[in-house]
């Protein structure tokens, strides 16, 4: 059976669909991005009962966790992330680390924002926001 014969609008279906598809490989040219420089990907699109990450990255001493946003256009005069999405994140990393706190507890963390258009090279917003940021 089609996807599109269960729904009741398939253009609707057809966008969801199709910037679902845009934003898995925006998530892959950033983690192409961030292996040629030299990041271990520890995680990609962890779950759990506070949100999503979309990627998380390890170099040397410092866990990046990696918001990925796909837009036509790098136009910046919009907000690209709200305050909730941030709070959201910032609490899932929380509970990432204290998960594997073993692991990385002697580790600094970093919020990076990475931008990706027209699938060509990201724009990376390095410490987009910190996990102490007042909302």
């Amino acid at each position: 059976m089609s996807f599109f014969l269960e729904n009741k609008n398939p253009k609707t279906s057809e966008k969801k669909f199709s910037s679902g598809f845009t934003g898995k490989l925006g998530e892959f040219v950033v983690i192409i991005y961030y292996k040629l420089m030299f990041y271990k990907i520890i995680g990609h699109r962890i779950r759990n009962f506070c949100g999503e990450i979309d990627i998380i990255a390890k170099r040397f001493n410092t866990i990046v966790f990696i918001e990925v946003k796909s837009r036509k256009n790098l136009n910046m005069d919009y907000q690209i992330i709200s305050q909730n999405q941030i709070k959201r994140i910032t609490r899932a990393a929380d509970i990432f680390l204290n998960r594997n706190h073993t692991l990385y507890s002697n580790h600094d963390v970093r919020f990076d924002l990475a931008i990706v258009s027209n699938l060509f090279f990201p724009k990376i917003v390095k410490n987009a926001w910190t996990n102490d940021s007042k909302f």
